[in-house]
């Protein structure tokens, strides 16, 4: 991906901890996270329903409520919404995709979900 969006550091991320690992311009942060506070919420090596039991149990207020597999984020597209004070100068309201994120489900279902946050 060549877009700004997709190259500042926030959007790409190693793939593995290797040195000079290839980069991903998404955010899987249910795998990639192996120093998560919360284990719970690191799919890495579950089943489906291991992993929805899981993140039900956290309480997270960031997730919600939980009902199944199909409710359950793995990968978004980088998005910096204009609402949040710690966005890079220059990338509030921008994504990769213009008003709206890309979003593949524990279900395997793919949606692109409206955001009018990210205008750009």
């Amino acid at each position: 991906m060549n877009s700004d969006v997709g190259n500042i550091v926030q959007s790409a991320q190693a793939v593995s901890t290797d040195t000079n690992a290839p980069l991903c311009r998404y955010w899987a942060w249910r795998f990639d996270r192996p120093d998560d506070p919360v284990p719970l919420e690191d799919f890495w090596g579950k089943s489906q329903s291991r992993a929805v039991a899981d993140l039900a149990s956290t309480n997270d207020p960031t997730v919600g409520i939980i009902h199944g597999a199909s409710e359950v984020e793995l990968v978004v597209d980088p998005y910096f919404p204009n609402t949040v004070s710690t966005v890079p100068s220059g990338f509030k309201g921008y994504t990769v995709h213009a008003g709206g994120r890309g979003r593949v489900f524990l279900d395997g279902h793919v949606q692109f979900i409206k955001d009018g946050r990210t205008p750009f």
